[in-house]
């Protein structure tokens, strides 16, 4: 498989080696929430601030700095996954998009739940990539993580995703100490009109030896488990545009896994043009319905259905103002509650407390959160370029069974933040970023970041940047606190608790990247070498010495990951492009067991170097077959991985997909498209647990609009 993997990079470096002359490719950042001063700028008649001429046709991109710049300039790696990628990768959840980004892992804890880390370190829930959907946080403080496949937006509403591959804790605070993935969605008048889509699929497709040559009608006509059906309507009056998403999904999980689940979706994004300069922007989503909970339907804990309920308002205004200034103010809420409350008596559990029951739900309770965020863009006359925002947050939690309250546990926090952009020379550009914050938690800290871009010429482009991130403890790492009660609240016995005085996690990063553009941007190369150091590592850790004692939440993690990341991006023709992307690490780690002998002696540690992949790969090709037919492949690769906490050591494994969309002009107003995918064409493999087996699955899809 490495020799797989060793070829397509050969590929990689032959084409980089080959001069470029092919026709030009158009890329803008129209479509992004995130508030592009210049645009907004031009619409208030306001002179463009315009960069040198041999950035005019760079991709620009918002979520680096916060402020819009061709990606050449920004000041860490960025990977742009396009409207072109998405529908082409095949992919049915946003989460699997993270697949085509390098050094990610993405994988399925189980039908309910998806699992992804950067630069691995993590288990089935990962605590330090900020996720931002039109620039608002999707992190749920109920579980520390995102529930990517609880989120109150569908695929087809994504326009592009920037992935800042390297911490963004400067610009974005704790959670971005790895990075950032910031799903940008379609404006509304993009979409006008209705849109009616409909999906089957099944998840296991062959039904004979588990071998895509035993493909059959009858396989996938009787097997069709997994069904979406999406309802849009998106229209203009006068300065008002919006859109409106309607959704339903079901589908049964992964064989002999208690893991279906039914959500229906209701999705609202609106602009209002209130004049020339300023904009507002409302949006609020809703996703609920029922799921199980993925228990190992013991006596203790038995199967039982969930019922999740989340969603989010979101209110954002921009002003455009002279010379290249914004003012921006945003304010949003999450919300996310799930009850899987159980009861199970004592004769079941069999330890003869004498009581009569006991309550029951690792995943019941509630999160909020409340932002209020204000930022300013200053332009001077110095070629200085500046970003200055405060903003304040109340997180809070309420859970019973995991933190042994009936009230919230909550957490307010400030911060203070700014990037300055400083064009030194034509071909020298400094970024200094600085993350100021402090909450109830933890007090005060930071997070600082110096960078700086030479652009050699109109090609090629170096870069080089250092950053120190400090991720707070969150409040389930804080207070978490599971074990078995009474139903008058007295404690039996502790299984999940969080050590005294929780330290905050540190990363240094230092990389050294390298980017090619081709003068008429048909192939675009961004290469880095990197080394990480975690220090602090917060994860739950368990004594094996003295089985009865509690699995406890403490700093007993540490790991240095070094290697070298490379993605390119080949459109030579306007119905043909490639985009590969693969990463090498070499990891040391250690995951110590929790001290909690009283024999005098130490426990031993875990050598966890394995929970990042030495390596990842992953290549799209795409190509028109003619004006009515797009046919795609998709092909990733990962050597063995250890998904900590509750996942397994998954093997090495590759897959390959293929996605055929057929597309066609029915009248001036209305398009008619039929596209058919197929998931993993090679052997089975596992994602994330021993139970996660991800086979051979296939979907069609329709689509009408009008």
């Amino acid at each position: 498989m490495n020799q797989k993997v060793n070829s397509s990079m050969l590929t990689l470096l032959l084409c980089v080696a080959t001069p470029s002359s092919f026709a030009n490719t158009t890329f803008t950042a129209n479509n992004d929430q995130s508030t592009d001063s210049s645009a907004l700028a031009q619409v208030a008649g306001y002179p463009l601030v315009t960069e040198a001429d041999y950035l005019n046709d760079i991709p620009v991109i918002l979520t680096a700095t916060r402020m819009s710049q061709p990606v050449n300039t920004a000041p860490a790696s960025v990977t742009v996954i396009s409207r072109e990628m998405i529908d082409a990768s095949g992919a049915q959840e946003i989460g699997d998009l993270l697949r085509l980004v390098p050094g990610f892992q993405v994988g399925y804890f189980n039908g309910i739940s998806m699992s992804l880390a950067y630069h691995g370190f993590t288990g089935n829930y990962d605590r330090r990539l900020q996720v931002l959907i039109d620039g608002r946080s999707a992190y749920m403080p109920f579980l520390s993580t995102v529930e990517w496949l609880s989120l109150p937006l569908d695929i087809s509403e994504v326009e592009k995703i920037e992935v800042i591959r390297s911490s963004n804790a400067p610009v974005y605070g704790s959670n971005a100490m790895q990075g950032v993935i910031n799903i940008i969605t379609r404006k509304s008048f993009e979409d006008e009109g209705f849109m009616l889509e409909g999906r089957w699929g099944t998840h296991d497709i062959t039904g004979v030896d588990n071998d895509v040559r035993n493909l059959q009608w009858t396989n996938f006509k009787n097997k069709l488990d997994d069904r979406k059906y999406l309802l849009r309507y998106a229209n203009s009056f006068y300065e008002f545009d919006y859109r409106v998403t309607l959704g339903y999904q079901k589908d049964l999980g992964f064989d002999n896994v208690f893991d279906t689940k039914k959500l229906n979706l209701i999705h609202v994004n609106s602009q209002y043009q209130l004049n020339a300069r300023e904009l507002l922007d409302v949006q609020f989503g809703f996703r609920a319905g029922d799921m199980n909970t993925f228990a190992d339907g013991s006596a203790e804990e038995p199967n039982r259905n969930k019922s999740v309920d989340s969603q989010y308002q979101s209110v954002s205004w921009s002003q455009a103002q002279a010379d290249g200034n914004e003012l921006k103010v945003h304010f949003y809420h999450n919300y996310y509650d799930q009850d899987d409350e159980v009861r199970i008596t004592d004769s079941v559990f069999n330890v003869g407390y004498g009581i009569d029951g006991y309550g029951f739900g690792v995943y019941y309770g509630t999160a909020e959160r409340f932002d209020l965020e204000v930022e300013k863009i200053i332009t001077t006359d110095y070629n200085i370029r500046m970003i200055m925002g405060v903003g304040l947050r109340l997180d809070r939690i309420k859970s019973k069974y995991l933190l042994n309250t009936k009230g919230f546990i909550k957490d307010e926090s400030a911060r203070v933040f700014s990037n300055v952009e400083w064009h030194l020379t034509d071909r020298v550009i400094l970024n200094g970023g600085l993350m100021l914050e402090n909450n109830e938690q933890i007090g005060n800290y930071y997070s600082p970041r110096l960078a700086v871009n030479f652009i050699a010429n109109d090609e090629h482009v170096f870069r080089a940047s250092v950053t120190r991130s400090t991720r707070t403890p969150s409040l389930l790492e804080n207070n978490i606190d599971v074990g078995v009660r009474t139903d008058s609240g007295e404690k039996l016995y502790t299984s999940h608790i969080s050590a005294t005085n929780l330290k905050p996690e540190r990363q240094d990063s230092v990389e050294i990247g390298y980017m090619f553009n081709s003068r008429n941007q048909d192939l675009r190369l961004d290469t880095k070498i990197f080394v990480e150091r975690l220090r602090d590592g917060i994860l739950e850790a368990s004594n094996y010495d003295l089985p009865d004692e509690p699995w406890v939440w403490g700093n007993n993690t540490w790991a240095d990951i070094q290697g070298i990341e490379s993605q390119l991006f080949y459109k030579p023709h306007r119905r043909f492009f490639i985009n590969l992307s693969h990463s090498r690490t070499s990891t040391k780690g250690n995951w110590h067991k929790y001290d909690n002998r009283t024999d005098g002696k130490k426990p031993s540690d875990w050598d966890i170097s394995n929970s990042v992949p030495k390596d990842t790969f992953s290549g799209l090709f795409s190509f028109a077959i003619s004006q009515s037919i797009d046919w795609s492949f998709t092909y990733y690769f990962m050597t063995e991985m250890n998904w900590l906490q509750d996942g397994n050591i998954v093997e090495e494994h590759d897959r390959l997909d293929t996605n055929i969309d057929w597309h066609k002009k029915l009248s001036v107003d209305s398009n008619l498209s039929l596209i058919f995918t197929l998931q993993n064409m090679l052997s089975d493999y596992v994602e994330v647990r021993d139970e996660t087996v991800f086979k051979q699955r296939a979907f069609l899809k329709a689509r009408y609009e009008w």
